[in-house]
């Protein structure tokens, strides 16, 4: 009985990181939409430069993966995205000098939180369905 309290628990655990990393990247999808940096009065959102279009192209086959329970690739995938992002943000902090500042927007955060967010589901997910498969009697 409790061997099958404990698979139970565990596909429920399962089936809440695998929402968590749903969730995770329908909101790097929206951060792509939102403002990634500003400057001179303008701003700039991510899928507009082709690196946000890879990132989408990520995010999208990510939720695929998470939706197949294959968390170990859309970790994967989330791990790729927040290089990508987060080397676009490391780009953009140096570019301050006295005649132009460009500052990072809300879309930025986003992104790499949710990026973040993806890697982390990712890794726990793994953690999850290996428990699970110990847990499977022989």
């Amino acid at each position: 009985m409790d061997n099958v309290d404990s698979q139970t628990s565990s596909t429920f655990k399962m089936m809440r990181e695998q929402g968590i990393g749903l969730v995770a990247t329908v909101l790097l999808v929206v951060g792509l939409f939102l403002p990634f940096v500003s400057a001179l009065g303008f701003s700039v959102n991510y899928i507009e430069t082709d690196d946000g279009k890879i990132v989408l192209a990520i995010a999208v086959f990510s939720a695929i993966l998470f939706f197949l329970k294959r968390f170990a690739f859309a970790g994967i995938g989330g791990f790729v995205a927040l290089g990508i992002a987060g080397y676009d943000v490391y780009q953009a902090l140096p570019t301050r000098n006295q005649f132009i500042t460009v500052d990072l927007e809300l879309g930025a955060f986003i992104i790499c939180f949710s990026a973040f967010g993806m890697v982390c589901v990712g890794l726990v997910g793994v953690i999850m369905k290996t428990r699970q498969r110990q847990l499977q009697p022989i």
